[in-house]
Order: C-alpha cells, then structure tokens, then sequence
C-alpha cells in the first residue's frame, strides 16, 4: 500500500513540478530586461539593481493587474557584459526579494538579495564609433559578404602611435567584432582597423580624412 502510495505521491509531483517552477525573472532578450512583478496588495514597485551601481530607483508601470519594468539594452546606460548582476523590488517602500526568481545571495549591506546572469554581452551597435562614456568610445566592425572569414582585427590610430599589435576587437558573434576604447584627451584622432592583415578604415564611420599618398582614414572626434 505505501509503495502504492508513494508512486502516486511521485506522479503527482512530476505533473505539478512545472507549474511550481519559478518564473523566469527578469526576461533577458536581445534588445531589453525586462522584469513582471504581480501583488494586488502592491500601490508601488521599484526596481535597485547593480546594472547601474545601485545609483537610480527604476519605476515598474502597473498594466492591467501585473507590473512591468524594461530596461532597454540598446541604450549606452544598460551596455551589459557576461556575468553576474544583483537587484532588490521596493514594494511599497519595502525592500523584498522578487518571488519569480529563486535566485539570491546574502550581502553584508543589502541581505538577501536577488542575482541574474547575462550569458552573452548585451550591447548597441548602432553609430559608429558610439560614445559610451566621458572619452569612451565603442568602435565595431560587421562583417559583410564581402569579406572572407575574419580571423583577427587589430586596431590602430595616432592615439596608440599606430602601433599595429597593440589593440584588438573583440568577436561578439560570427559578424560584428567590437572594441571598447577610452582616449586620454578630448580631441580629433585618426584611426584604421586591420583585418586579416589588410589595413582599412572603418567603413562604418562617414567621417574620414587622407593623408600625403592620398590614402583614407577614419576620424573620431572624442569628447568627455
């Protein structure tokens, strides 16, 4: 009878089990973070999160009966790279841990706190070079069909001296490779990328200059 029962016991638990599962929370997509938070006793939910050191208190918005909160990672404010990031709900000016993501750890300063972790960079591509910050410039290549298989890009301008082994992008999928690159001073700098050993500038930037041998380059005016 007890082995009987236990069977039961079993098949009933394998049938609930997803629907005891904790949700998903926040959402990780291509271009946002998205966070759901559900409390009909709830009047406000904010959101204080490491993306952003834990600066600015971000305001769900209540639609129908749940609240929602996107952080869109277009933006150079949410440029997320792989690893571990923490936050806390503020419901009704109380901190609690977020009951659709089991996933928290303990912090001397915050208690227990929720955690997610973003498996690949999350980044815009959008001008090019892209200021991300105070002299903070991101500068990226995509691939075309016209090129063969990119095996290496190094990155070269009078910032570095043209030293051509100095600087590389990084690959952030088969065809758009990345660098993120902080000038020294505000000013105008000319620079170049080397692709599979063939220098080039960079044909994603409209903003070029010639030198002596009537040669191109690329030109980035860098500000703080």
């Amino acid at each position: 009878m007890s082995k009987i029962l236990f069977s039961a016991a079993l098949l009933l638990f394998t049938i609930l089990s997803p629907l005891l599962s904790f949700a998903q929370n926040p959402k990780i997509t291509k271009n946002a973070l998205i966070f759901s938070y559900s409390n009909p006793e709830a009047h406000s939910v904010r959101l204080l999160t490491s993306v952003d050191g834990f600066v600015k208190f971000f305001v769900f918005q209540k639609i129908g009966e749940e609240w929602s909160l996107k952080l869109d990672t277009s933006s150079p404010d949410f440029q997320l790279a792989p690893g571990k990031y923490f936050y806390k709900l503020i419901v009704n000016n109380i901190h609690t841990l977020d009951p659709e993501n089991e996933l928290y750890e303990t912090s001397p300063y915050y208690g227990r706190i929720n955690y997610f972790e973003v498996k690949t960079p999350l980044m815009a591509f959008r001008q090019n070079p892209q200021k991300i910050g105070p002299l903070t410039y991101r500068f990226y290549f995509h691939a075309s069909s016209g090129w063969k298989k990119v095996k290496e890009i190094q990155f070269a301008g009078t910032f570095n001296h043209w030293q051509p082994y100095e600087l590389f992008l990084h690959e952030h999928s088969e065809n758009i490779w990345y660098i993120d690159y902080e000038f020294e001073e505000p000013g105008t700098y000319h620079y170049r990328y080397i692709i599979n050993g063939e220098w080039t500038r960079d044909p994603a930037n409209p903003h070029i200059g010639y030198n002596q041998l009537g040669e191109t380059y690329s030109v980035v005016h860098a500000t703080r």
